[in-house]
Order: structure tokens, then sequence, then C-alpha cells
């Protein structure tokens, strides 16, 4: 175990978070309404990782464009580099978590008695939040989950509670994932079942939360088990890409029919529309019928191609929250990897059938049923482009021998991330490192 003080200066490099702090401090926390305004901050919790999405291959920039680029852990994300340093994602997740904390440790003083329905209630959701953003963390600075020898791999670190003075340490990977999927579990069932506002958690964001970290854990029995309590089947959740506008330069409503929970990433100046383009490998990867290669993409001005498509309803920066595709689709991958192939391919043609154009839409079918687990995979990469879902899925699917090394061009010299190169995991930044002599 490597142990670790956190001190508030731990969590705090830059102005802004000591403003929030200083907010989060001064909150006297004495009514529920305080406590819910606390929750409600969009800005502090429902945010996901920015290096998740620089780091995926998804996207290329221009020598000019990189060049003048003056923020150092944009370019260093960019390139992969070995010492990049993610202040900006430590900090913003590990002040949700403290918010989090700060919720629920000031419950009663909040006018609140503990196993009252409404202290239940509230603490749920802020666990909640907690765990949502302790998912993303898992994302960034650990490897992935290996059954035979999680107990011994370095995990994250884990805070329960708002106490600075309290000596924290880095758990194993094992220890974190029990920890993330044992507070959903417990505090699931005094959710709502549905949220008033999808920047809320529910019953259902808890079960899609669930199902995501199974996934990314492996264990897809059980994410399979979750996501069929959450999805009717039928497909009814799901937007039909016929009846949007592919000409708009925004064509998807933020809060649309598909979010279940709402979460963004202030998108880094890498991967501004006006910045960043498209690789061709993945623009050329949508069928001239499907209706995903409109919606999502469009011609710039210089001829590239810029990604338009985010559910967040505009290009100032991007959603990577839950929504219902990414749910059928980790159901399609788990019923796939746990010998359902046909439901698998069930919900991979139901998907089909909402994003192509009507007229052309044909059934997939396989003679080889050990093609329909590559087709769902293939799947997530088209359907939840610029979600930052990719890095963590190479990842994942390198470690089972699929063989993805990720390249940039970076002024005429290559620069290639090989499978399982230990830069996909990343360091804690090492400012913590030098306070706390780790």
């Amino acid at each position: 175990m490597r142990l670790l003080y956190l001190c508030f200066v731990l969590f705090c490099s830059c102005d802004s978070y000591l403003d929030a702090k200083s907010d989060l401090t001064l909150s006297t926390l004495d009514s529920k309404e305080a406590a819910e305004a606390l929750l409600d901050g969009i800005d502090r919790m429902n945010k996901g990782a920015v290096v998740l999405q620089n780091a995926s291959d998804e996207y290329y920039i221009r020598d000019e464009v990189y060049n003048a680029i003056s923020n150092p852990f944009n370019l260093e994300s960019y390139t992969w580099f070995e010492g990049t340093q993610t202040d900006e994602d430590w900090n913003s997740l590990y002040r949700a978590v403290y918010t989090a904390n700060l919720v629920i440790d000031n419950l009663e003083r909040a006018g609140l008695k503990e196993g009252e329905p409404d202290f239940l209630k509230f603490r749920a959701n802020a666990s909640f939040y907690r765990a949502h953003a302790y998912s993303h963390l898992l994302q960034i600075y650990t490897d992935v989950y290996d059954d035979h020898d999680a107990a011994n791999m370095s995990g994250i670190v884990i805070r329960e509670d708002s106490d600075f003075s309290k000596k924290s340490f880095v758990s194993s990977l094992k220890d974190s994932y029990r920890y993330v999927i044992d507070d959903l579990q417990s505090n699931q069932k005094y959710l709502d079942q549905r949220a008033s506002l999808k920047t809320r958690p529910s019953i259902q964001t808890s079960l899609a939360l669930l199902a995501r970290i199974y996934l990314y854990k492996g264990d897809y029995q059980k994410a399979y088990d979750a996501t069929t309590e959450l999805v009717s089947g039928d497909g009814s959740e799901l937007l039909d890409y016929n009846e949007l506008d592919t000409l708009v330069n925004i064509p998807f409503e933020i809060f649309n029919k598909e979010v279940i929970f709402y979460s963004s990433t202030v998108v880094a100046n890498n991967v501004y529309q006006s910045t960043a383009s498209v690789s061709r490998q993945f623009y050329e990867g949508y069928d001239d019928r499907d209706l995903r290669k409109t919606l999502y993409f469009q011609t710039l001005p210089n001829g590239e191609i810029g990604f338009k498509g985010s559910y967040n309803g505009s290009l100032s920066n991007l959603f990577n929250g839950i929504a219902w595709d990414e749910v059928y689709l980790i159901k399609a991958e788990s019923a796939a990897r746990t010998g359902n192939e046909h439901e698998a391919l069930e919900i991979l043609n139901l998907l089909k059938r909402r994003r192509w154009k009507k007229e052309f839409y044909e059934p997939y079918e396989f003679a080889n049923t050990n093609d329909v687990l590559d087709a769902v995979l293939n799947e997530r990469k088209l359907q939840l482009f610029f979600r930052g879902n990719r890095f963590s899925d190479v990842k994942r699917y390198n470690k089972e021998g699929r063989g993805i090394a990720l390249r940039r061009v970076v002024n005429g010299q290559e620069i290639v991330l090989e499978p399982n190169d230990p830069r996909y995991v990343w360091s804690i930044p090492k400012r913590v490192t030098d306070l706390t002599g780790l």
C-alpha cells in the first residue's frame, strides 16, 4: 500500500478550486435546500474526465494548431507523454467526491434524522455522485481489472468522509472496485425510480453506472443482469435518427430522450471543432447509408472532417454521461461474451434500425457466431464516438490480445502507443507525490 496524506492542498492547485472550496466551507448546510443546492451544482458534480478524450485516437490536430497550444496538459496528453500531469481531472473529480462527502457528513446538521426517508435519499444521491467520480478515476489511474491479481494492483484513493485531517491511502484495485460497487448497491433502493432532472441520480442511473463499471471490471454476467433490469428490450428508449435533421450544426438536444444521466467535460483546446479533425479511418468506418455519418460529422472549411454530434446540445463541451444507447451496447457485449450471441445480434439490429436510413435497413447476419462480438465492439466505436469511452475500451481490448496500437503524427514524427503500454495508466500528479513523498 502507498500511504497518502490527503490534506486540502492535495486537491487544489489553482485559484478556481480554492474559490470552490471556500464556497463549500462557507455554506452553512443547515437545511435540505442547502444540501440540495450543493448536489445540484452541475459544474462540480456532473463532470467527467478530460484526459480520456484528449488521449483518444478518434481525432488529430494539425501541426500548426499543435505548435500553438501553450497548455502542457493538452500537449502531453495528446502524445501520451509519460509525465503527463492530470491536475485538471484530479481536481475536478476529487472535488465532486469531497462535495458528496461534505453533504453526507452534514445531513443531521441540515435537519435530517438518520434512518428517515429524506436522510436516506440525500445520502444515496450524494453517494451516487461520489461513485460517478470514482468510476472516472478508475479509468484514469488504474490498469484493467485482473481477477487473479487485483488484490495486489494499485487502485485509487478512496475518501469516505470530508475530514482532511485523516490520512488516506491508495487502495488495492480489488478494494477500490468493491467499495464503489458496494456503495452504489447499498444506496440504490433509496433513490427515485426516475429522476426529475437528468442531472440527478435515480435507480435507473445507478443501475446504468453499475453496468458500466461491471463491464470495465470484466464481470460480464453482472453487467448483463444490470442492463436487463433497465431496458425494455424493444428499443423504445432509443432515438430514431431518421427523425433528426442532418443539415443543422447541432442535431442533438441536451437532455434528449436517450440521456439517462447528464455529465460533460469542458472541451480542452485539443478537441474544439475549430482545432480537431476527425481521423479519416473512423469517418470512413461509417457506411454512407448510416445516418451517423451526417449527424455526427460535417466537412470543415479546410476540407477536413469535424465532429458535431455530441449529446450535449452544443459545441462548447462534450457529453460523456450515460445514455440508453450505451446501456444497450453494454447488454449486447455482455451477452456476446457470456455465450448469448443471438441476443447480442438482436440488439445490434434493434440499434441499426434506428441509426440507418429506413429505406436501406437490412439486419446484420453472421455465419460465424464469433463475429458477433467483433461487430458489437465496432458498434461501440461508431455509436459512442467522442463520449470519452474509446481510450478505456482500447485499454481493455488489448488486455485480451486485440493488439490495437494508437498513433499520432506530430511535426513529421510518428508517436505510437503500443498495446498494454504502461502509459495507458496515468500517474498521480507530480505535485501530489512531491507533497507526500510518494
